[in-house]
């Protein structure tokens, strides 16, 4: 069985109509649909758990769920009048020396001063103020996409594979891509705690800016922005092949105008495609630390099962999508001779045809390599315990 990676618990008063739109986009961050700014997308598999009232069950049962909790606590004047709950979430804070969980707080109506005064175990450094965050129908988004990165960066603790902070690397094409390069920067930089790769900022004279772009897109959630002339750039191609190579997590921005476009000479279907057609550019930053969530979801899930002895830790190589031919290539290729791995990509598995062909090619070059799944890991396991 595999065990959740990370799971939501979200804390509000059911009297307050003013945590309900808040609520609901922190929902739609992780499980998608809804509307406004980041509607459309689809469920990460990150299951909620909403709770108007003192939990029945013992902090310690609530937090079994998942590998990781994030806890989200919607302030407002009326939770704030509801003693018990204030209690209970304070003892909850008295267990922060434990690295399973992270808090967060949206302060929805500036009552952190009071908060503080009655649950002296609060962080004030995990209290946001919402009404700091700009115009009403900015600050629902801003709410959701900061939920998201903090989802993000609890899954990266502990993991030795796993930078802490996801790293957006924007592939465009200068001549008619760097304007919404620029702005893109500039709204993501904006948002609390996060971090950008931008060539102009990260490229250092000297630098050799083949490795310095290569390492970019090996270790970034890599953003692309599909402009009419971005084919036609040799670093832009180049940029996509490595994607490929290291089977890096990518968004498609698809700006093209043209009624009709030549054939592609790279695979632009096998990553999400977002549209800005309105202007909103929150939703590429969405998109992208969707990606980001997904892929250490995958990673957690896949250092879980080594950890329980399912699949081997020696040679283990984890890939956030599933490969190419060129990724497969490239893991055995820097094989020692005899040397083996096993290859895990995340679920579904790959069509018959696709499957087959990816294993000749592995096995071709390492006898005993794998390549599979975490679902076919557990099938697998759980035959061979039957047998």
């Amino acid at each position: 069985m595999i065990t959740t990676p990370l799971q939501v618990l979200m804390f509000s008063d059911k009297g307050c109509t003013l945590s309900d739109d808040y609520r609901e986009v922190a929902t739609v961050a992780f499980q998608g649909g809804g509307t406004g700014y980041l509607s459309g997308s689809t469920d990460t598999g990150v299951p909620i758990r909403e709770f108007f009232a003192v939990p029945d069950t013992s902090v310690t049962d609530l937090l079994k769920g998942a590998q990781k909790s994030l806890i989200l606590i919607f302030l407002s004047k009326t939770l704030l009048q509801n003693k018990e709950m204030v209690a209970n979430l304070n003892k909850l804070l008295s267990r922060r020396t434990r690295p399973n969980f992270q808090i967060l707080i949206f302060d929805l109506e500036q009552q952190k001063n009071a908060l503080l005064k009655r649950a002296p175990a609060f962080d004030p450094n995990d209290i946001i103020d919402v009404l700091g965050l700009g115009e009403y129908a900015l600050r629902r988004t801003a709410v959701g996409l900061i939920a998201l990165h903090i989802g993000v960066g609890i899954l990266s603790k502990g993991s030795k594979r796993i930078t802490k902070k996801p790293k957006f690397f924007v592939s465009h094409a200068k001549i008619d891509g760097q304007s919404l390069a620029t702005v893109l920067r500039t709204q993501i930089k904006d948002l609390p705690g996060f971090q950008t790769f931008y060539d102009d900022d990260d490229i250092s004279e000297g630098d050799d800016l083949k490795q310095v772009l290569s390492n970019g897109v090996e270790n970034s959630v890599l953003i692309v922005l599909r402009s009419e002339v971005f084919e036609d750039r040799p670093w832009c191609l180049q940029e996509m092949h490595w994607a490929e190579e290291y089977a890096s997590p990518y968004v498609v921005v698809d700006l093209r105008q043209k009624a009709i476009t030549p054939p592609s000479a790279v695979s632009f279907e096998r990553a999400p495609t977002v549209k800005v057609a309105d202007g909103n550019l929150y939703r590429i930053v969405f998109i992208a630390l969707r990606e980001a969530l997904r892929s250490r979801i995958h990673i957690r899930i896949v250092e879980d099962l080594a950890a329980r002895g399912i699949t081997k830790t020696k040679g283990l190589h984890i890939l956030v999508r599933q490969p190419t031919m060129r990724c497969l290539h490239k893991i055995c290729s820097d094989l020692k001779p005899g040397e083996e791995t096993t290859i895990v990509y995340p679920d579904p598995s790959m069509t018959e045809g696709d499957r087959a062909a990816a294993e000749a090619l592995v096995r071709s070059m390492s006898a005993k390599s794998l390549i599979t799944t975490p679902q076919t890991l557990v099938l697998d396991c759980a035959t061979r315990r039957a047998s």
